[in-house]
């Protein structure tokens, strides 16, 4: 993996950025970095991260294993797609407990999983649900829960409302297939805690295939449930970095 210089106009975003990268196997994630007492040494990252620049202050640095890593810096990594949260976590980006879960899919399972985060009082919950009229029943019978009309599947959607920062993402729809596929991509997105809803336990090597570890059945399904898991918890392709600043 490499990077070249290409510019030197840069704009900081303090989010969370992933793409995909040799065929899908590997992700790049670009991320500013929080202030935490200690971070690996880049010749440690896990996983087999590559760190490939560092944006600090108004320069951009091509680092290597002299190099260290700064709260602030604007950092791009590239690590294996499901390892994108865990190095997220070791980076010191933790999920915030006052932040919602996301629920993906309002029909039975998902309508009930979002009351019972209303009853327990102590979480709060956003549901993301495909069909419009459902959505609007569910608007008007929960007070406390954001409900977004939209698709499960749909990233840039994912990205507008901060997946990666979810306290937790549970995928409750009626397909378990569509559920254990959006867990893998909401993981990629940096998801920290993912639970995906499947009932036919030969889907089980799919999940496992995927790197989709938090399952549920549906009649497991409840606040204690979902929380538990919450606290378990060559060129070959080319990108630009922040405005062409590097490639």
């Amino acid at each position: 993996i490499g990077v070249r210089l290409v510019g030197s106009e840069m704009c900081i975003r303090d989010r969370v950025e992933t793409g995909p990268l040799f065929k899908g196997e590997w992700q790049m994630v670009a991320t500013v970095l929080p202030e935490v007492p200690e971070y690996p040494a880049i010749s440690e990252l896990p996983y087999g991260t590559r760190l490939l620049a560092i944006y600090r202050g108004n320069r951009l640095m091509l680092p290597d294993k002299h190099d260290h890593l700064e709260a602030h810096d604007l950092c791009y990594f590239a690590c294996p797609k499901d390892k994108a949260a865990e190095l997220l976590s070791s980076l010191g980006h933790v999920p915030d407990p006052n932040a919602p879960v996301l629920i993906i899919g309002g029909g039975q399972v998902g309508g009930a999983l979002a009351r019972m985060f209303e009853q327990a009082g102590h979480t709060r919950a956003k549901i993301i649900e495909t069909d419009l009229d459902r959505a609007k029943k569910l608007a008007e019978e929960l007070t406390k829960t954001e409900v977004l009309h939209g698709q499960g599947l749909d990233t840039p959607l994912l990205e507008q409302i901060g997946v990666a920062g979810m306290r937790a993402v549970a995928f409750t729809t009626a397909d378990d297939r569509t559920n254990l596929l959006g867990s893998a991509l909401v993981q990629q997105l940096g998801a920290h805690h993912v639970i995906a809803l499947v009932g036919d336990s030969q889907l089980f090597p799919l999940a496992e295939s995927l790197g989709v570890q938090n399952l549920m059945c549906p009649q497991d399904v409840t606040v204690s449930q979902v929380l538990k898991h919450v606290r378990k918890c060559r060129v070959r392709q080319l990108f630009t970095l922040h405005d062409d600043a590097a490639e």
